[in-house]
């Protein structure tokens, strides 16, 4: 049978009850007993007022007679009639009052005793002894005599009596000391096991409740080792029973927890969950040391905070949670900002976190430091940039190679064939027409040669930026292409009182006449206005023309371009760090723009 605690008070309750009833029955049966003699005292005393109120009737009831003989008055005999009925009363009244068994022997004495007062006085009365006084006195003294023996028999009695009254008072007395103590010992006895059993009672309950709240304690503390004893299969036991196995499961749990939580601590990238509206809950390690916070200062702060400032160029747009929550995941490239103010590279990916039901909880965003992967492709660019560069440099070389060779080569022997021609062979067959004819045409095609010859090695390495600088060359570009064109290009420099970086020069020339190339072959332009502008920091290309125009958004693959066109352009600024832009409409011209960051 399983005792609950409701149980035990339920039966402690009945026999605290049982014990308080126990001392009500005894208090009542100490009342009764206290109440019986109580009840034989004050009879006794009405025994001993009747036994008083005889023997005054007894010392009454001569007086009448002794008058009647001195006076021979019949009114005395009336007198005693009246007194001697209130005798017979009186002792009528102590014979159905006395209990007492020799009390009662002796008061039988008195129906002799009022017999013979009948009698005597009978015979002074009837007999006419009245009128004769000498026997009346005789009679009269019998009569005092029998009366004062009566009168003794009554105090006799009355002594008696008084002894039993004394004898119930102290039994009375007895009894209730008696009652008093057996009231009082059980009262106590009561007390005493009632106080002991709800001293053990609520001992053991204590106990209990201690060594939950000690458990609890240790719980709280991380020692989830702890086990409570069941000693009682009552509420307590069953919840001991119940905190063991929460135990049990929180131990089970707490080592998943724990598992889960290293796998967390351990992973590279940070990871930090919020609620509905952005707030973060918990972080990783990494989650606190990329930001360069505190683990309490991220402790309820937005998460948009890491994720904007000043520079909204820079730092993407604010976490849209309402979107994220539709959408479930979110993958962008973004920059966190360390506390220091550093901008961190990141990706940045958010996904929607569910409970059981299938509700949304919050968000759980997992961001990957780009640091090492940003520093490696920078890498990779630079050395690309500076293989470009050498490759350029290459190129140029090799133009010039090839340029010299052409010159100094071809150039010197085309020249040595036409110095021949020109000196000895006009002189023989002066007269032949069709011989001087193809003489001047081989002429005319070797001068060509030459000038082609020239023309080639001066596009290959224009000579006039090396020796006079890129504004110069450009001019110089600018004129051969209106000659050759019909298209009207004009220059524009503000601030190049100096030369710059070689290199830079080379590029921007290139640059030049990739451009123009272009817009000779497509732009259907009347006028091209071309602008450099030096700033203290960059250099500015500005390339507008007049014609025809075209989709931009075909240029954002620049590789589509015929040729090297405008990939090898934005390659080439690229190589300097530099930006390019184009902006153009269908019949509203294009203007190229380029800017590239230069100190000297």
């Amino acid at each position: 049978m399983k005792l609950t605690i409701r149980k035990k008070l339920i039966i402690n309750g009945i026999i605290l009850l049982l014990f308080i009833f126990l001392l009500a029955l005894a208090g009542q049966i100490c009342i009764l007993i206290l109440k019986r003699d109580s009840n034989k005292i004050v009879e006794e005393y009405h025994i001993m007022n009747s036994v008083q109120d005889l023997r005054s009737s007894l010392n009454q009831l001569i007086t009448p007679v002794m008058n009647f003989v001195e006076t021979n008055n019949s009114v005395y005999f009336f007198h005693y009639k009246d007194q001697l009925k209130l005798t017979q009363e009186n002792y009528a009244s102590c014979l159905h009052r006395i209990k007492d068994t020799e009390i009662e022997k002796n008061m039988g004495f008195y129906t002799d005793v009022l017999d013979s007062f009948k009698i005597l006085t009978d015979s002074i009365f009837m007999n006419n002894h009245g009128k004769k006084p000498e026997s009346s006195r005789i009679i009269l003294a019998k009569l005092t005599y029998i009366a004062n023996t009566g009168i003794k028999r009554c105090n006799g009695i009355l002594v008696q009596i008084k002894a039993n009254i004394d004898r119930y008072i102290h039994i009375n007395n007895v009894s209730i000391k008696h009652s008093t103590i057996s009231i009082i010992s059980i009262g106590l006895l009561i007390i005493l096991i009632g106080g002991f059993s709800m001293f053990i009672f609520f001992r053991r309950l204590t106990l209990r409740i201690n060594q939950l709240v000690s458990a609890t304690g240790k719980i709280s503390r991380g020692e989830l080792t702890s086990k409570i004893d069941i000693i009682h299969s009552d509420e307590l036991g069953y919840l001991a029973a119940s905190f063991n196995k929460m135990t049990e499961i929180l131990t089970k749990t707490t080592i998943s927890k724990n598992y889960f939580d290293n796998i967390i601590n351990s992973m590279s990238d940070a990871v930090y969950v919020t609620d509905l509206n952005g707030i973060i809950k918990s972080v990783n390690r990494t989650a606190v040391s990329l930001p360069g916070y505190e683990n309490q200062e991220l402790s309820g702060q937005d998460i948009n905070r890491l994720f904007t400032a000043d520079n909204q160029d820079i730092l993407k747009q604010s976490v849209d949670f309402s979107v994220l929550a539709s959408a479930n995941t979110l993958c962008i490239e973004n920059y966190c900002r360390h506390r220091l103010g550093k901008l961190i590279p990141v990706l940045f990916t958010g996904s929607v976190m569910r409970n059981t039901n299938g509700d949304n909880e919050g968000f759980v965003f997992v961001v990957h430091d780009l640091t090492e992967k940003k520093n490696f492709e920078e890498l990779i660019e630079q050395q690309r940039k500076e293989k470009m560069l050498a490759i350029n440099d290459a190129q140029e070389e090799e133009r010039f190679r090839i340029a010299k060779d052409l010159h100094d080569g071809l150039g010197q022997i085309l020249t040595a064939i036409l110095f021949p021609l020109r000196e000895y062979f006009p002189l023989q067959l002066t007269d032949d027409k069709e011989y001087q004819e193809k003489l001047v045409m081989i002429n005319q095609q070797i001068d060509n040669a030459i000038a082609e010859t020239k023309n080639i090695a001066h596009g290959l390495v224009p000579m006039v930026l090396k020796d006079f600088g890129l504004i110069a060359a450009i001019n110089n570009l600018i004129n051969q292409t209106n000659q050759l064109s019909g298209i009207k290009f004009r220059l524009e420099t503000f601030n190049f009182n100096e030369r710059i970086d070689v290199r830079l020069e080379k590029n921007l020339f290139r640059i030049c006449q990739e451009a123009f190339n272009n817009i000779v072959k497509h732009s259907k332009a009347g006028k091209v206005n071309v602008q450099m502008i030096r700033h203290d920091d960059s250099i500015v290309l500005i390339i507008e023309d007049d014609g025809i125009g075209f989709d931009v958004s075909g240029t954002d693959d620049f590789q589509s371009a015929t040729g090297i066109g405008l990939f090898s352009m934005k390659q080439r600024v690229s190589d300097f760090n530099g930006t390019l832009s184009i902006s153009s409409e269908i019949d509203k011209g294009t203007e190229i723009m380029i800017t590239i960051p230069y100190k000297p």
